[in-house]
């Protein structure tokens, strides 16, 4: 299980929703994805590395939430979030090692 996939099954994250609850999924994980990436806008690993293994399979649906939310998570810079305090009493993953 990789890095992403150990966070949306440890923050039990469902990718089956659908309206305003799929799109809050997407939002936390396009801003951890971001975060723990480095924020390299890489739309397509993240996709890959939901999809490695098929721990998790998308749907047309979720894919299409998903890149909608990641694009604008990257243009308004929602890695930032994942580095305060608040992020890790919310949410169960590891800190990234800061330079």
């Amino acid at each position: 299980m990789n890095k992403i996939q150990k966070f949306i099954k440890d923050n039990d994250l469902s990718l089956e929703g659908y309206g305003s609850d799929l799109n809050s999924t997407c939002c936390i994980i396009a801003g951890y994805a971001l975060y723990a990436s480095g924020d390299d806008n890489n739309y397509i690993k993240l996709l890959e590395d939901i999809e490695e293994n098929g721990v998790y399979a998308l749907t047309a649906s979720v894919s299409d939430e998903l890149e909608r939310v990641y694009d604008y998570a990257y243009q308004n810079n929602y890695f930032e979030w994942w580095t305060k305090e608040e992020a890790r009493k919310t949410y169960i993953f590891e800190p990234e090692p800061e330079e």
